[in-house]
């Protein structure tokens, strides 16, 4: 197989991990697949096998690798920028910076939304397991709570030039 194989353009940018995604990467992985494809069932089998455990590693690589970059524009910005944001929700999450209740994460709706037929507006406050509440967070359709004495320090660290700059702060 050639250096373009598998699914060419996506796998040849990720060889460098900086390559930017592009339209013409994705169109040429959908054409490489349906020529391997056409090959017979044996052989379509075998290439869809290799893809699904390469695909996992190489989608890994590029997210720790992009989101590193804030200046990354390629077609895939957009899931770079929603993995940026939820490993800032995860690590605030897991350093006990946002307002929790046990496990459970205090939100505060940002647009109107329906969690478990219960519609919710926004101003409101609610308490949700991390997962839902990342989604909400994700989806910009709330921000997570945070405790006042968190909010004063994120005040004296931004005022002392401490701040995480290359991860975007919360909504």
């Amino acid at each position: 197989m050639s250096e373009r194989v598998p699914a060419g353009g996506p796998y040849r940018a990720a060889v460098g991990l900086h390559d930017r995604l592009t339209l013409e990467h994705l169109q040429e992985a959908r054409r490489l697949l349906s020529s391997y494809c056409s090959s017979g069932m044996d052989y379509c089998c075998r290439v869809l096998r290799l893809l699904g455990m390469m695909s996992p590693l190489v989608a890994r690589a590029r997210l720790e690798d992009l989101s590193r970059n804030s200046s990354y524009e390629g077609l895939d910005k957009g899931i770079i920028d929603l993995y940026r944001r939820l490993e800032r929700f995860y690590s605030d999450y897991v350093t006990g910076v946002l307002l929790e209740y046990g496990e459970d994460v205090i939100v505060i709706i940002k647009r109107l939304v329906e969690i478990d037929g219960v519609v919710l507006v926004p101003g409101e406050y609610v308490r949700l397991p991390p997962g839902e509440a990342a989604s909400l967070f994700l989806a910009g359709l709330a921000m997570p709570g945070e405790a006042t004495a968190i909010k004063i320090g994120r005040l004296c660290s931004r005022r002392e030039g401490a701040g995480r700059s290359e991860v975007p702060e919360k909504d």
